[in-house]
């Protein structure tokens, strides 16, 4: 086969006769993982409406929680569309960034309803503090102090957060039109590129959403242990690693010629093709450990003296509540007060073990 190897991205009947026996296998594999990570994904949604409540706060983390484990199919079935129209490729990543700014927000917002309310994060964190000294941008600044947790500076952290899910559809909207008209390519990165400067602010945005959501996490992840806050983290990050820094490696190696041209199919596009199989198979994985680290129960133990029903965000009914769910907690229980989704649970026992007609439950409105 003669090499007339193009930058371009081919059409979808160019690139699968010009694929080798081993590619076109390594695609049947990315279909078959990506089925199921959808398979995944409906298990995770089952779950969270069968075992989440239905009202105030339980109604709430309920939604954010959706919203989230929605990551890794959204990014799987794009990358999916990308390997099979190539030139669908941008749209496609367009999509998923998209949602994953999205979700960095929907994240700082769940810290947030784990405990009840901004309120009652601020009384409980403050003897923590924000701690600027944080990964990815100032790990290394000693000057850097740790700051009260204020409204003030909890607004700002989620602003901060926040603007990345306005700045990245935007960007991308932008690359996407100025693509239609042969003006952006995100391989090439000369100084009269818009590539180069749209990439520039694309990148800037997500360091500073990432550096409020770390600063943040790490100041509250120890009073939220209870709801596997740092699993739920770390599969979020790896997801962006993989959408960011594992695409930049590899457009690096391709401006190198690795992997080589074959056939029309240029180095660029080849390494396209590998990037989104291996985001595949890397949100099978992140969406099966998701998928334990979401099916724990939403319960937030907390001691009698930190328990504080005026800072809390709603204050239900209790027919959610399933015994078996605080049974689960264990049998000797002696002086704790729960937090089940927002409110305040008690209880009276003569024998200091939790038993269903022992539960004195109190709500003050």
């Amino acid at each position: 086969m003669a090499e007339n190897c193009s930058q371009f991205p081919p059409s979808s009947e160019v690139y699968f006769k010009e694929l080798t026996v081993q590619e076109k296998v390594l695609v049947g594999v990315s279909t078959l993982l990506c089925v199921g990570v959808l398979l995944l994904f409906a298990d995770k949604v089952w779950f969270i409406l069968r075992h989440y409540g239905n009202r105030g706060l339980p109604r709430l983390i309920k939604h954010k929680s959706l919203v989230l484990v929605g990551l890794y199919p959204v990014a799987a079935v794009t990358s999916l569309l990308a390997v099979f129209i190539p030139r669908s490729t941008l749209l496609c990543d367009f999509l998923a960034s998209s949602y994953l700014a999205v979700c960095l927000y929907e994240f700082t917002s769940l810290i947030v309803l784990y405990f009840g309310g901004k309120s009652q994060l601020i009384h409980t964190a403050q003897a923590t503090g924000f701690r600027l000294r944080t990964p990815p941008c100032c790990c290394c600044c000693c000057c850097c102090p740790t700051v009260k947790v204020t409204a003030r500076n909890l607004t700002r952290l989620q602003m901060m957060v926040m603007q990345t899910a306005f700045i990245q559809p935007i960007v991308s909207f932008v690359s996407v039109v100025l693509w239609t008209d042969d003006k952006y390519n995100p391989n090439v990165t000369t100084p009269n590129s818009p590539a180069t400067y749209l990439s520039a602010i694309s990148t800037v945005s997500t360091l500073c959403a990432v550096y409020g959501l770390v600063i943040l996490f790490w100041s509250t992840r120890r009073y939220l242990a209870t709801h596997s806050v740092t699993p739920k983290f770390l599969v979020m990050q790896l997801v962006l690693l993989a959408n960011n820094l594992q695409r930049a490696v590899l457009r690096v190696l391709a401006d190198s010629g690795v992997p080589v041209c074959v056939g029309s199919l240029g180095s660029s596009v080849r390494a396209d093709a590998i990037q989104h199989e291996l985001v595949i198979a890397e949100m099978f994985l992140l969406a099966f450990f998701a998928r334990l680290v979401y099916r724990k129960p939403v319960m937030q133990e907390m001691t009698q003296g930190n328990a504080s029903p005026e800072n809390d965000v709603n204050c239900n009914s209790y027919d959610d509540i399933d015994d078996d769910s605080f049974m689960s907690k264990g049998s000797t229980l002696n002086g704790t007060s729960y937090r089940a989704l927002g409110d305040t649970v008690s209880y009276q026992s003569d024998e200091n073990t939790m038993h269903p007609s022992h539960f004195s439950l109190s709500c003050d409105e």
